[in-house]
């Protein structure tokens, strides 16, 4: 299924991969208290977020911004995104970059206990993470997913 485009299959990320891979990437750019997200294209492969890297575009996070309102911003980023992606590999001149995976994390997904990690980051990081959400240990924030 995947070899089936002719240019491929193109997947837009809400993070700056190979960082915060998963479902979860705004949420943990905004709880970790990142002062930079963004989008990326990617090609897609078997593996979560692992594809090589097409386009790029970085997004400042304000220290009173969301994860709602980062959502919004890397949405309407993203489209114009996915136009320039899609318009560089049918003219040749965007090339796949692999993906680093020695610097890559997870984003897990987001649940109702986590969801207080969309405050502003104008209060203090452990204000921002609710309660003693890393309390449970390193399950509950982003790993690594180098392979050793």
């Amino acid at each position: 299924m995947l070899a089936l485009p002719r240019l491929g299959c193109i997947n837009l990320h809400a993070s700056l991969l190979p960082r915060y891979r998963g479902a979860a990437p705004i949420q943990w750019a905004v709880a970790i208290g990142d002062t930079i997200t963004g989008n990326t294209t990617m090609l897609l492969e078997e593996g979560l977020d692992t594809g090589p890297i097409l386009l790029q575009q970085a997004l400042v996070i304000a220290p009173h911004q969301t994860a709602a309102d980062l959502f919004d911003l890397l949405a309407e980023g993203g489209a114009p995104l996915v136009v320039k992606t899609l318009a560089g590999l049918a003219n040749g001149t965007i090339q796949p970059e692999p993906q680093n995976h020695a610097g890559a994390t997870f984003a897990r997904s987001s649940t109702a206990k986590t969801a207080a990690w969309s405050l502003p980051r104008t209060r203090p990081r452990s204000s921002r993470i609710a309660g003693a959400a890393f309390s449970h240990g390193p399950a509950h924030s982003p790993r690594s997913t180098a392979k050793s």
